[in-house]
């Protein structure tokens, strides 16, 4: 899985039934897992006192239940739910889920900026953080993050495949330039360049692009892709 930081690090976790910590603060978090790695993921947010889980066939059950119908309320947290989006949203952050690209995107409330942790970061503006171990140091390599953010230190980490932008092909930037660089009714409220070093070192050019299409979607840009994706 392509990850991107809240500070605009690029990171990849793998498709593992180990469970990682995403992000958390006090009682609040926020899970990953790949009960199957050839499916979605599995996300957990507990928060409030309520446990949230958006399953790998975007089933979504709130401390048990199932939820059935389009928009359901518990306690101080909401949910919504149509063919194109799941989210949920509470004092602590929204989630949201994209079932048809394949894309989580969690952002956090303001007033927790430095204080939290996890694989998505410090979210203190300062992207070196990023690739700091659950223990505080520096990782010094992806397999060591990942594994410290495992909520079961003994799981099997598979291995990760290093992100490095510096051996980008030429025919992938170019690729990445056509489908994030003339997105320019977008550009001024998401900023591509985040997205545009995931889409250099990514799997697919079009997993990147997907993702930044939700995100603007998110902040109510709609655009379409280009016929490549």
């Amino acid at each position: 899985s392509e990850i991107l930081t809240f500070d605009g690090m690029v990171l990849r976790a793998p498709r593992s039934p180990c469970k990682v910590l995403l992000v958390a603060y006090e009682s609040h978090s926020l899970t990953m897992e790949h009960p199957q790695p050839s499916q979605a993921p599995q996300v957990t947010l507990k928060t409030e006192g309520v446990t949230i889980i958006i399953k790998p066939d975007h089933k979504v059950t709130v401390n048990g239940r199932e939820v059935s119908s389009r928009q359901t309320t518990e306690g101080k947290v909401k949910i919504w739910k149509t063919p194109d989006e799941i989210k949920v949203e509470s004092p602590f952050m929204i989630l949201r889920v994209y079932p048809r690209n394949n894309v989580v995107s969690a952002e956090v409330s303001g007033w927790t900026f430095g204080q939290v942790a996890g694989l998505l970061g410090t979210y203190d503006g300062e992207m070196a953080n990023d690739f700091a171990t659950s223990q505080g140091s520096k990782a010094s390599g992806l397999q060591e993050l990942v594994k410290s953010w495992q909520e079961n230190q003994s799981c099997q980490t598979p291995s990760i495949s290093s992100v490095s932008a510096s051996q980008t092909p030429v025919l992938r930037s170019l690729q990445c330039q056509a489908l994030l660089g003339i997105r320019s009714r977008c550009n001024p409220v998401v900023r591509p360049e985040p997205f545009m070093r995931m889409c250099h070192t990514s799997r697919s050019a079009c997993d990147a692009a997907k993702a930044y299409q939700a995100v603007c979607a998110s902040k109510g840009v709609k655009d379409t892709f280009p016929v490549a994706c």
